[in-house]
C-alpha cells in the first residue's frame, strides 16, 4: 500500500513445516541499525527464529522443551538477546548468535514473566509469576550473573522501567534504578543491592478497592513514572528524591474500557498511546496536558472489529495497530497529530 511517497509491502515470515496449532507467543526487533532488520519470533512449540525484514528465515532455530514467554533485545553495543521461558530458565545469546547461555537459579521453575533491558545495556532484570525479580549484569561476552533477587508479594511481576533520567545525585559507577509492579497495583523502586528496594505508591481503585497495574511507563522528559491500573485510573508519580519521598504529580480517571487489556506506548516526547479493546487510539498529551483519539475509519474494517494490538515506528512517525478480526491499519503522524 501507500502512504504519502512511501510504498509499504506485506512479507510473510516461512517458519517451514510446523504442527497446525503452533502459536506466535511474542517478537521483538533487533535495534542494530542494518541493511536488513533482524526479527525474532517465539512460538508455542519452543522454537526461535530469526528473519530479516522481508520474512526470510535467518540460521537455525533455538529450541527448548519449554515454551517460550517473553523475549528482549538488548541495546547497543552488545546487542545481546534474552529470552524468558516458562520452566523458569532464562536464556541469553550474543550477537554472533553462539550457543546460548541459559540460567535457572533465580526463579525456580515459576513462569518468566518480564524481561526489560537497561538503556545502555548493562543490566537486565527479570520477573516471574511467583514475585522474584532479578537483577542481572552480563559479563565474560554472555555470562548472567545475577546481582541480586527481590522478593515482594507472591503476584506476579508484569511491568518493569527504568529511570533512565534520574534526577537524584549519582556517582559515575551507580547502577540504573528502576520501577517494577504487577498484579496488585504496586509499585516498587529498585537497584543493584536488594536491602534499598521500598514500596513508592499501590495504584487502588477509586473506592479504594485492589487493582493491579495494566500500564507502568517512564516520561524522561520529567523524571516522572506513569501507571494505570486495571480500574483506568491514571497516576504519575515523581521520586524517590535524595530524601526518598516521592510525590503524586496528578491522579485521574481516564475515559477508556475496564474490562480489556491496556496497551500502551511513546508515541512522541510526553505523548502516550493508550488503547484497551476498542476501535480507537487515545492520545495523552502529559507535557501539555491534552487528550484526543483516532477512530477505525476505513470502511473495509468490520463495524465490530477491535484494536488488540498497536506499535509505533519513531524513524517514519508511523502508528500501526491489528485487529481482532485480521485488519492491521496505519496513521501517518504529521508535525501535530495524525492524519
Amino acid at each position: 500500500f501507500a502512504m504519502g511517497d512511501a510504498l509499504y509491502f506485506e512479507y510473510k515470515c516461512n517458519f517451514g513445516r510446523r504442527e497446525p496449532d503452533t502459536l506466535v507467543l511474542c517478537s521483538d526487533w533487533c535495534p542494530k541499525e542494518e541493511d536488513k532488520p533482524l526479527l525474532v519470533v517465539a512460538c508455542s512449540d519452543g522454537a526461535l527464529t530469526k528473519f530479516h525484514d522481508e520474512g526470510e528465515k535467518i540460521g537455525v532455530e533455538s529450541r527448548r522443551p519449554s515454551q517460550p514467554t517473553c523475549i528482549a533485545w538488548g541495546p547497543a553495543p552488545s546487542f545481546f538477546l534474552a529470552a524468558g521461558w516458562h520452566d523458569g530458565v532464562i536464556t541469553l545469546w550474543d550477537e554472533k548468535n553462539t550457543l546460548p547461555r541459559e540460567d535457572n537459579s533465580v526463579h525456580e521453575r515459576h513462569p518468566i514473566t518480564v524481561l526489560k533491558w537497561s538503556p545502555k545495556g548493562d543490566r537486565m532484570v527479570s520477573g516471574d509469576r511467583n514475585g522474584t525479580v532479578g537483577v542481572w549484569k552480563v559479563v565474560d561476552k554472555g555470562r548472567l550473573i545475577c546481582q541480586c533477587t527481590i522478593q515482594k508479594g507472591k503476584v506476579a511481576v508484569t511491568h518493569v522501567v527504568f529511570r533512565s533520567n534520574d534526577s537524584r545525585a549519582a556517582t559515575a559507577d551507580q547502577a540504573p534504578s528502576f520501577y517494577f509492579s504487577g498484579e496488585d497495583g504496586i509499585i516498587y523502586c529498585g537497584t543493584d543491592d536488594s536491602s534499598r528496594c521500598r514500596e513508592i505508591f499501590k495504584m487502588d481503585g477509586m473506592d479504594g478497592s485492589a487493582s493491579g497495574t495494566a500500564v507502568l511507563q517512564y516520561l524522561a522528559e520529567n523524571d516522572e513514572l506513569v501507571g494505570i491500573n486495571d480500574h483506568v485510573i491514571m497516576t504519575r508519580l515523581k521520586g524517590p528524591d535524595d530524601s526518598g519521598q516521592t510525590v503524586v504529580v496528578t491522579t485521574a480517571k481516564l475515559s477508556a474500557r475496564a474490562d480489556d487489556r491496556m496497551l500502551a506506548l511513546w508515541a512522541a516526547p510526553g505523548l502516550l498511546a493508550t488503547s484497551s479493546g476498542e476501535t480507537m487510539i487515545r492520545f495523552w498529551n502529559l507535557l501539555e496536558d491534552d487528550n484526543y483519539v483516532v477512530r477505525i475509519s476505513d470502511p473495509k474494517v468490520p463495524p465490530d472489529d477491535t484494536i488488540e494490538s498497536i506499535a509505533f515506528n519513531p524513524a517514519k512517525r508511523l502508528l500501526a495497530a491489528g485487529t481482532r478480526k485480521g485488519y492491521v491499519l496505519f496513521w501517518l503522524f504529521g508535525a501535530e497529530q495524525a492524519a
